[in-house]
C-alpha cells in the first residue's frame, strides 16, 4: 500500500512513524466528502475511507472539525502576536494559552481513537461517478453550523451537497439508495428519544439547552502563564476551589483573607 500510494518501486523512507491514517486524514485533507450518514468519506478525490458504524465516523469527523478550528484560530492569534499594533496582548495571551492547553491534550487523544474503518485508493474510473453534481436535492441550510459556527453554509456549485466550512462537503458523494428509517436515538443530555438521522442528532447537540448548561458549569478561568511571577507556586485553595498560581507572600496573604 505504501509503494501504490507513492507511485514508486524505491522508497527512500527514514525515521518513519506509523500514524492512524483515518485521525491523520481528516486533520490535514485540503477537501473532505462525506454521503449523507457519513459512512463514507473521500479525502483529497484520492482515499477513500468507509466506516462501518456511522455514528462513530460521524463522532470522529466532528472532532477533526473541532480541532482543526482551534489550530486555526491558535495560528490566527500566533500571527496577531507579532504585529505592532495588537489592541489587547493580555486577552490575546490568555485565548492562545487556553487553546494550546486544549490542543496539547485533545489531539493525543483524538489520535489514539479506536475506531473501525477501510482505506481504498481511488482510481480514474471512480472519478468520474464519484459526487451528485449541482442541483441534486433540496437545499436546508444548517443552523447552527455544528463544523463551524461562523460559517454560512451553502451549496457546493460543482459538487453538489453542502458546503459547511472551507474544505468539508456533505452528503455531495453519489450512493446507492439506502433506507430513511434512523435508530431510535437518546441523547444524554436532556434524555430526549428521537429517530434522528445523524446530521439531525448533530444540530441537536449543539443547540441542547441541557448540554449547554452543563458546559457554562465545567468552565473554568485559567490564569495565562506570561501573567505569573517566576516565583510563583501552585496553591490549591479549599475554600475558592481553585488551583491559583502564588507566590509564598501571597499565599500567606491569601489564607489571611479566608480567615478573617
Amino acid at each position: 500500500m505504501c509503494r501504490s500510494l507513492l507511485e514508486t518501486t524505491k522508497p527512500y523512507l527514514v525515521t518513519t512513524l506509523r500514524i492512524p491514517a483515518a485521525q491523520t486524514l481528516l486533520l490535514f485533507s485540503q477537501s473532505i466528502d462525506t454521503n449523507s450518514n457519513f459512512s463514507r468519506l473521500v479525502c483529497d478525490s484520492w482515499l477513500l475511507l468507509e466506516f462501518p458504524v456511522p455514528e462513530a465516523a460521524t463522532n470522529l469527523l466532528l472532532k477533526a472539525t473541532k480541532l482543526r478550528n482551534k489550530w486555526e484560530e491558535l495560528l490566527n492569534l500566533r500571527l496577531e502576536a507579532v504585529q505592532p499594533a495588537v489592541r489587547d496582548e493580555s486577552k490575546s495571551a490568555s485565548s492562545a494559552f487556553r487553546l494550546e492547553r486544549e490542543l496539547s491534550s485533545d489531539l493525543p487523544r483524538f489520535m489514539h481513537t479506536e475506531i473501525v474503518y477501510t482505506l481504498k485508493r481511488l482510481m480514474a474510473a471512480d472519478l468520474k461517478r464519484l459526487h451528485v453534481g449541482p442541483g441534486a436535492g433540496e437545499f436546508a441550510p444548517l443552523c447552527p453550523n455544528p463544523f463551524h459556527p461562523s460559517w454560512e453554509s451553502c451549496p457546493h456549485p460543482v459538487k453538489g451537497g453542502v458546503q459547511v466550512n472551507s474544505y468539508l462537503t456533505y452528503n455531495c458523494l453519489l450512493q446507492e439508495e439506502v433506507t430513511q428509517e434512523f435508530d431510535t436515538w437518546h441523547c444524554p443530555s436532556c434524555d430526549m428519544v428521537a429517530s434522528l438521522s445523524p446530521m439531525e442528532r448533530l444540530l441537536h447537540a449543539q443547540t441542547c439547552p441541557q448540554k449547554q448548561d452543563n458546559a457554562d458549569s465545567r468552565m473554568e478561568e485559567e490564569e495565562p502563564p506570561g501573567s505569573r511571577k517566576p516565583n510563583s507556586q501552585p496553591f490549591n485553595c479549599e475554600h475558592c476551589q481553585k488551583t491559583l498560581h502564588l507566590t509564598p507572600t501571597e499565599i500567606l496573604r491569601h489564607k489571611k483573607q479566608h480567615s478573617l
